[in-house]
C-alpha cells in the first residue's frame, strides 16, 4: 500500500508539473496536489508505524487507513484523468485553429493567383487546355 501510495503522489506531482509546463491552466490545482501529497505523508507514515505484528492486532486500524489510502489513489487518478483531458481538448482546439488557418490561407492563394490551372492541364499531352480525344497527339503536319 505504501508503495503503491507513493507512486500515485508523484504521477500526480509530475502530471500537473507537465500541465503547468505547458501553459495548461490549472489554476489552484497545484496547492490541493500538495495538500493531497501531505496527507498521503501522513498516512504513509501511518502504515509504517504498524509492523506485522500490529497489523494483527489492529485489523481496524489498518481497513481504515486502507480506505484512506483507497481514496486518496482514486482521487490522484482523477486528478491526472482530468489534465490528461485538458490535454486533448487543448490539442484538438490547436488542431482545428491550424486546419481553420490553411484553409483561409488556401482560399487566400486562390484569390491572389486565379482558379488552379492545374485542372487543366493534362499531363500526357504536356499543355494546359488540351482535351482528351482518345487519339494519340499528332506531330508536325506531315509526320502524322
Amino acid at each position: 500500500m505504501r508503495q503503491d501510495l507513493r507512486r500515485q503522489t508523484a504521477l500526480t506531482r509530475e502530471a500537473v508539473e507537465r500541465a503547468d509546463a505547458a501553459d495548461t491552466p490549472i489554476g489552484e490545482l497545484r496547492q490541493q496536489v500538495a495538500e493531497l501529497a501531505r496527507h498521503a505523508d501522513r498516512i504513509d507514515a501511518q502504515l509504517g508505524s504498524i509492523d506485522r505484528l500490529g497489523a494483527l492486532h489492529e485489523p481496524e486500524a489498518l481497513a481504515s487507513l486502507r480506505t484512506r489510502v483507497d481514496t486518496l489513489s482514486a482521487t490522484f487518478i482523477g486528478v491526472r484523468a482530468h489534465l490528461a483531458q485538458e490535454e486533448a481538448t487543448r490539442s484538438d482546439a490547436e488542431l482545428a485553429e491550424t486546419v481553420e488557418r490553411v484553409r483561409i490561407e488556401t482560399e487566400a492563394l486562390k484569390s491572389i493567383r486565379g482558379a488552379d490551372p492545374l485542372p487543366d492541364t493534362d499531363p500526357r499531352h504536356g499543355g494546359a487546355g488540351e482535351q482528351n480525344t482518345g487519339e494519340p497527339p499528332r506531330g508536325p503536319k506531315g509526320t502524322g
